[in-house]
């Protein structure tokens, strides 16, 4: 112990290791008058000489959890954690990495000495505050990089995808989700890359509680693909408010897409060039809503796109084109290509509030 080296009267020869057990650590004996600093040079109280802790070299660590991780001190058992030592983590939470979920938040981490980055996505900060363990990224971000699982609980859900969103968001990343996600609350694509899954009807998120939230409120250029997005509607026709994809904004896209149970499946509204195809939207009491008019700055937009390849299948009614109000709705160049209206109880496509159909 330290203790016991103080009182030692024993010269030890410099270079020799010591290994103290009070403090798991190894030290050195350094030529010098006997000073030291108490924490990493040990004086001897008896002979003229001092101990110096040896720094650790970058070792490999392994442990199944990041939440460990974030315990994980730079000091355990007799592992000193160096700057840039490297740390193999298996998941995010005991027992992911056995599941067929596919990425399940593990990855390779370095540890950064100092560091007070804490993203909850690629960095994470020491439960000491003596650094941060830094993901090497090898891919697109996944959700479950937060904590985003299938099986969760739905607020711990709401947690990762703020998460993801907000730091995604900060870098101009995309991310990919895998599973369907059950959330209370939607998210803005805002200054996101892309949102993508692998299989339009296994990969996506379910909105709990829908009534009267927006799922995505796709604002800025942002790619989806291979997404389910989902409601809770009951009834398809009363429309309670809900929209599973808001706004579609200027320049961009969305391929192989399925939107269900929602008072709205998608506002698409004022929007230039947008294009989608490969949609399904069903069991909604509108499916597309199509007006020019956007609420957030009041004022008249020529909505212009298309979508094709799609079906509008089993809503109260399909597609409605219409004006806002008082705002007038310019549709110029909107088309539907090879696009199937089936099933829709109430209407398959109406243009409505002075929108001819020679407008469309």
């Amino acid at each position: 112990t330290v203790a016991d080296y103080k009182a030692s009267t024993i010269v030890f020869p410099v270079g020799k290791t010591i290994h103290l057990n009070d403090r798991q650590a190894d030290f050195t004996v350094i030529a010098g008058t006997g000073t030291g600093n108490g924490t990493t040079v040990i004086a001897s109280n008896e002979v003229n000489q001092s101990i110096s802790e040896v720094e650790a070299a970058a070792v490999s660590i392994a442990f199944d959890s990041i939440f460990d991780a974030r315990a994980f001190n730079t000091k355990r058992g007799a592992v000193v954690l160096a700057d840039g030592a490297v740390c193999s983590i298996a998941s995010y939470a005991s027992g992911w990495g056995a599941t067929l979920e596919g990425a399940t938040g593990g990855g390779t981490f370095v540890f950064e000495l100092g560091s007070t980055l804490n993203d909850g996505v690629v960095n994470f900060l020491t439960a000491d505050s003596t650094g941060s363990f830094r993901r090497i990224e090898s891919s697109e971000v996944h959700l479950s990089w937060a904590g985003g699982r299938v099986d969760n609980l739905d607020t711990e859900n709401d947690v990762a995808v703020s998460a993801v969103v907000a730091y995604c968001s900060a870098n101009k990343k995309g991310f990919r989700v895998k599973g369907i996600h059950e959330i209370t609350q939607g998210f803005n694509t805002t200054d996101i890359d892309f949102v993508s899954g692998y299989h339009r009807d296994r990969d996506g998120f379910h909105l709990n509680s829908s009534a009267g939230k927006t799922l995505i409120r796709w604002e800025r250029p942002t790619t989806l693909t291979d997404l389910l997005v989902r409601g809770d509607i009951v009834d398809k026709s009363i429309n309670d408010g809900s929209i599973g994809i808001d706004r579609c904004p200027y320049i961009t896209r969305a391929e192989r897409i399925r939107v269900q149970n929602f008072g709205t499946g998608i506002h698409w509204h004022s929007s230039v060039d947008c294009h989608i195809k490969q949609l399904w939207v069903g069991g909604c009491h509108i499916g597309i809503q199509l007006d020019g008019y956007d609420a957030i700055i009041a004022t008249n937009f020529s909505t212009t796109g298309s979508l094709s390849d799609s079906e509008i299948h089993g809503n109260y009614d399909g597609v409605v084109v219409g004006n806002y109000g008082a705002f007038s709705t310019a549709f110029v160049g909107f088309n539907f290509h090879n696009t199937v209206f089936e099933k829709n109880s109430h209407i398959g496509l109406a243009c409505i509030n002075g929108v001819s159909e020679g407008d469309t």
